[in-house]
C-alpha cells in the first residue's frame, strides 16, 4: 500500500482541479448534446438507466440520434 505525504495529496488535488479546468471547454459543446441525447431517448421510450449504458458504451457520434 502506498502511503502519500500531505505534499503528495496537495499536488494530486492540483492536478486533479487543473484536469477540470482543462476539460471545462469541452463540455460547452458535449453538454448540449448530451442533453439533447437524453431528452430524444426519453421521448422515444427508451428507458433511464439503457439510455445512460448505451450513451456510455455505443460512440456513434450524431448516429445516436437518429
Amino acid at each position: 500500500m502506498t502511503t502519500h505525504t500531505p505534499a503528495e495529496s496537495l499536488t494530486n488535488r492540483h492536478q486533479f482541479w487543473r484536469g477540470v479546468r482543462g476539460v471545462l471547454p469541452i463540455l460547452l459543446g458535449v453538454f448540449p448534446f448530451g442533453m439533447i441525447y437524453g431528452a430524444l431517448a426519453r421521448q422515444s421510450g427508451i428507458s433511464v438507466p439503457a439510455a445512460q449504458a448505451m450513451s456510455s458504451i455505443v460512440f456513434a457520434g450524431s448516429a445516436q440520434f437518429i
